[in-house]
């Protein structure tokens, strides 16, 4: 049994409830992969929030030895995707901007960073260079804890925590 709560504002009456079921986790997974690959990605979030799944699912068939030919060579070429896009996007300053924009944004650097050392544990060879620049480039930039609003916002401490772990581990 399972229950499904609904906040009393809720008119019930103007809905509707999609259940999917799942023979296993893994199945749901593949669905995940495929309207992850379709997923028209512009910003590098985007293309980093597509590319770790696909990086994760890729440790898992290696962590428990499956053996699947066909997921395996779509994985190998959307990680392959992956990477050629994010190396392209990488700013000369080491950086990585949200967008196409020439400025290099600390948080999305230190998210595509932690990225490609996930890859690295996988395995994957990545190019020392883009990773030395990311971290020069990190260790350069200027916590962004001060602006406009007043006192730092607890996201910008959070930022902040994961850029410092980030670096810990490089």
């Amino acid at each position: 049994a399972e229950l499904i709560s609904l906040p009393r504002s809720f008119d019930a009456q103007n809905g509707q409830l999609d259940l999917e079921l799942s023979p296993s986790l893994a199945a749901a997974m593949m669905r995940a992969l495929d309207v992850l690959e379709t997923y028209p990605f512009q910003s590098t979030e985007q293309i980093l929030s597509s590319f770790l799944p696909n990086l994760e699912t890729y440790r898992t068939l290696q962590d428990y030895g499956i053996d699947d030919p066909s997921l395996k060579a779509r994985l190998d070429r959307t990680l392959n995707e992956g990477l050629q896009r994010l190396k392209a996007r990488q700013n000369t300053d080491g950086g990585w901007p949200w967008w196409q924009e020439p400025e290099s944004d600390p948080y999305i650097t230190t998210y595509v960073l932690f990225g490609l050392f996930r890859s690295r544990q996988a395995g994957i060879t990545i190019n020392q260079d883009v990773l030395q620049r990311a971290i020069d480039f990190l260790k350069t930039a200027a916590p962004q804890l001060t602006g406009s609003e007043g006192p730092p916002q607890p996201y910008q401490w959070d930022r902040l925590a994961f850029q410092q772990y980030v670096l810990s581990e490089a």
